[in-house]
């Protein structure tokens, strides 16, 4: 699984996401980004 980072979130390439992560991301909702990121 890749990493998400917070220069990604901002740039938009996870825009479904983006406006819903804080700097420190709920459990779920890394699961969420790490699933989409596998897909």
């Amino acid at each position: 699984m890749r990493n998400i980072t917070k220069a990604e979130n901002h740039t938009g390439k996870i825009p479904f996401l983006s406006h819903n992560l804080s700097d420190e991301a709920s459990p779920i909702t890394n699961v969420m980004i790490k699933d989409k990121a596998d897909a």
